[in-house]
């Protein structure tokens, strides 16, 4: 039983390590996505920014702005 707490402990710190991207990584993606006029995906990199950091203002207009391209009032 330790043994696999352990094993799913060290799987956890390992995926989010690996999987895991900062806010200006997220931030710029996302930005990439509105040039490329992907709106959708745009929008779901600027809410995952603004679940690491609740006052980037800039995400919020910038997610606003995808949302008011996809219809998504």
């Amino acid at each position: 039983m330790r043994s696999t707490f352990i094993l799913l402990f060290l799987c956890s710190i390992w995926g989010s390590t690996i999987f895991g991207q900062t806010e200006k990584q997220l931030f710029n993606r996302g930005i990439d996505k509105l040039k490329a006029e992907d709106y959708l995906g745009a929008e779901e990199d600027f809410a995952m920014v603004l679940q690491l950091n609740p006052r980037n203002d800039v995400a919020y207009f910038n997610r606003g702005f995808a949302r008011l391209q996809i219809d998504k009032f």
